[in-house]
């Protein structure tokens, strides 16, 4: 006997199996999408959650936003854009329209990409036009005066994201808005103290800035192999960003599957990127506290206990 199962059970099944596959096989995901118009609705917000174009796409992508509504792209809550070059006027404010028609989250770029979406974001001034991603995850450098060139674009970031070796100091002064900063280091940039006591200063700094909500650093220490090496360096960074003493800032552990392998081809950054999005992690709210009120009123009890 044939049993008819609940359309809206039917639906809660596709759906999570969609889920579940996105980390393995997205194309198998989207070949659900070929089984019927309802099941096509059902996994395209899946689907097109996270989008990530690099060089290589670039054609097929304006391609597709130059032939599909700016609806098509409204799941779209993460934008990874890498490798971008001048674009016409008309593909470029294509582009914002995709952005804008729900606005996204978070964007990933590179400083070509930037380059492209302050590019886009300047076109459309005259229609006051303009994107508000909550988050930014620069994947390279950018200079000081690249920051400043591109604050207009940016000015109402809330959430930086950032490599070692970035101006961040600039970053900061640029994006008046910011309260929320993310930063992403590793064994490889602290050889010792000295290096951890600079690294702190800095940090220092960026906690000083008026809208500061909250600083996470994302220490990588996983491919350090030996074991109290590691630990020594971890208690090392620890220390000197706790000597800070202030609340607001936190330390994590990037895990060995967490990492992005930046020795490693680009395609394997987005690899993580992505699944970093599809699984819902917030980088700008993971880590613990390395000091809190309850250290300092300790530490002056312990000091009044002295004298």
């Amino acid at each position: 006997m044939t049993v008819e199962l609940p359309v809206e059970l039917v639906r809660e099944i596709v759906e999570l199996v969609a889920r579940d596959w996105q980390f393995g096989d997205l194309a198998w995901v989207a070949s659900l999408s070929l089984v019927c118009r309802a099941v096509q609705c059902w996994v395209h917000p899946i689907l097109y959650h996270t989008v990530v174009i690099d060089q290589a796409q670039h054609a097929i992508f304006f391609d597709l936003i130059a032939n599909k509504p700016s609806s098509f792209f409204s799941p779209m809550r993460h934008l990874t854009l890498l490798g971008s070059s001048s674009f016409p006027a008309m593909d470029l404010g294509r582009l914002l329209s995709c952005i804008n028609a729900r606005p996204v989250d978070v964007l990933t770029l590179d400083t070509m990409g930037l380059d492209t979406l302050c590019q886009a974001q300047a076109t459309a001034r005259s229609t006051q036009a303009s994107f508000r991603p909550r988050g930014l995850f620069m994947l390279s450098h950018v200079s000081g005066k690249q920051w400043a060139q591109h604050a207009y674009a940016l000015q109402h970031l809330t959430h930086l994201r950032l490599i070692e070796g970035t101006d961040w100091i600039a970053a900061c002064e640029s994006l008046p808005a910011l309260s929320h900063i993310c930063i992403e280091t590793s064994s490889h940039w602290h050889g010792g103290p000295t290096g951890l006591d600079d690294f702190a200063w800095t940090m220092r700094r960026v906690l000083q800035f008026p809208k500061c909500v909250r600083v996470v650093v994302r220490f990588d220490i996983s491919r350090l192999g030996i074991v109290e090496t590691k630990q020594e360096l971890w208690d090392g960074m620890r220390n000197a960003l706790g000597a800070l003493r202030d609340e607001r800032m936190y330390l994590y552990s990037v895990r060995e599957d967490e990492r992005i392998a930046y020795e490693r081809p680009r395609r394997e950054w987005l690899r993580v990127c992505a699944r970093e999005s599809r699984a819902g992690v917030d980088p700008w709210n993971c880590g613990g506290r390395v000091y809190s009120i309850g250290d300092r009123d300790r530490a002056d009890s312990d000091s009044n206990t002295e004298t």
